[in-house]
């Protein structure tokens, strides 16, 4: 399976190199895309020594060949963990204003998207509203739990952990091939 692994800025996005690791073993090829927020707290080199695949973090990385359309028409799913609040919020209404968004407006495969956001965030109108929104389009949610926060505040906002991640999207694509 070819996956490209999405990674949005967030504390959770250490988990995302554990998510990596576990996508390798599987023997999925892997493609990472990073917000530059995600680069605050974990670095391109992290993936590209995991998935010892090619990391982009810019719509200009692969040049004017239009990454993001070889990227969608490569790719088996996509899953992007974390995704922040800002990210669902671009991705419900259609904005294509990073690669990663870009990318995810072009693509017709399955989405899996493992939000991690402060409890305030996760329960606001707007984003609730926003993950109906995805829900309704196919986009496949996995998450948060409750739990601890890295504020130290506790409640739904925490990222699944990887390998819950991994055995959700696995138990997608066995009942997407028993249909």
């Amino acid at each position: 399976m070819k996956a490209v692994l999405g990674v949005t800025g967030g504390v959770s996005a250490y988990k995302s190199a554990e998510l990596a690791r576990l996508m390798v073993r599987k023997k999925w090829q892997v493609r990472t895309i990073m917000s530059r927020s995600a680069q605050q707290f974990i670095t391109p080199l992290t993936f590209k020594a995991l998935t010892s695949g090619p990391v982009y973090t810019s719509l200009w990385d692969s040049g004017f060949d239009a990454g993001h359309i070889s990227l969608s028409k490569w790719a088996d799913f996509i899953v992007i963990a974390p995704v922040t609040a800002n990210t669902v919020a671009k991705i419900a209404v259609g904005m294509a204003d990073t690669l990663l968004t870009s990318f995810v407006l072009d693509f017709t495969g399955p989405v899996f998207l493992c939000p991690a956001m402060h409890t305030g965030m996760w329960e606001a109108a707007p984003t609730e509203e926003n993950i109906k929104k995805l829900k309704k389009r196919g986009f496949i949610i996995i998450g948060p739990e409750k739990g601890s926060l890295a504020c130290g505040d506790s409640g739904p906002g925490r990222m699944s952990e990887p390998e819950d991640i991994i055995a959700k999207i696995t138990d997608s694509f066995k009942k997407i091939s028993c249909k």
